[in-house]
This record gives C-alpha cells, sequence and structure tokens, in this order.
C-alpha cells in the first residue's frame, strides 16, 4: 500500500484482519481512497466503490501523493524497494508496449 501512495495512486480498502482495519481507516481519513467491509462485500459493492473512487479520482489522488510524500520524507519506505518497484514497472511497461508476451 505505502508504494502506491507515493505514486499517488489511491486505495480501495478491504480490511480483514489486525491491523489492516487501522490502515484502512487511515487511508480513508486522509482522503487517499475508500474502505469496504469485507463482511459484505460483493461484486456490486465492489463496482460501486470503485466507480466512485475513478469519477472523484483526482481528489483521491491529490490525497495520496501527499500521504505517500509524508510516508517517503518519514523514512516507512525504502528507497532501495522504491527503485525495485519503479523498475519492474518500468519492465513490465516496456514488454506490454513493445509487443512481447
Amino acid at each position: 500500500m505505502h508504494q502506491s501512495l507515493v505514486f499517488g495512486k489511491p486505495q480501495l480498502v478491504i480490511p480483514s484482519e489486525t491491523d489492516t482495519f487501522d490502515a484502512g481507516a487511515r487511508v480513508v481519513d486522509a482522503g487517499a481512497g475508500l474502505q469496504i467491509d469485507y463482511k459484505t462485500i460483493n461484486a456490486k459493492v465492489v463496482a460501486a466503490t470503485t466507480f466512485a473512487i475513478l469519477t472523484l479520482h483526482d481528489k483521491y489522488a491529490a490525497a495520496s501523493k501527499k500521504v505517500g510524500q509524508i510516508l517517503l520524507a518519514a523514512g516507512t519506505i525504502p528507497l532501495n524497494v522504491l527503485h525495485l518497484h519503479i523498475n519492474l514497472f518500468i519492465r513490465v511497461c516496456c514488454i506490454n508496449y513493445s509487443g512481447i508476451n
């Protein structure tokens, strides 16, 4: 979750155990995404919540980026992990766009 916040990606959180409930609440409180109760989850709820995030994407993306920058500045995301995610993303994009399967 942390790495995607650094890149400003809104979150659809479905907490199901221990600390995930707290993390989900923090994402929602920060305006970085929405949360679904795992006990009542179904396709209709996921679709509606995803649509809500996409409809207000700029708002959620800005909040996500802000939270991500705070996490990065606090040192909670090791830069080597972040660089690994960037490199993997670039490689996947290059493979997908070059037509290589």
